[in-house]
């Protein structure tokens, strides 16, 4: 189990504790991250080999075929 998960929970709490306000993205705000996301982009790929390797799973990971380079200009 990533560490990350209870951190994350231990935070919403403690920030519940001290009287601070959540506040969740709003719709707007997640449509526009998602109008610029890209699936098979360097960025995710390298968010994917992070997340993998932190959770000792990287050797799972196989890079589509299709996979989109940047263009260099």
């Amino acid at each position: 189990m990533s560490v990350y998960l209870p951190r994350n929970a231990r935070a919403l709490l403690r920030a519940k504790q001290l009287g601070g306000e959540i506040k969740y993205l709003s719709q707007g705000e997640i449509d526009a991250r998602n109008r610029g996301y890209s699936p098979y982009s360097t960025e995710t790929w390298r968010a994917w080999e992070f997340w993998a390797t932190k959770a000792g799973c990287a050797h799972m990971l196989t890079k589509p075929d299709h996979a989109h380079e940047h263009k260099k200009s």
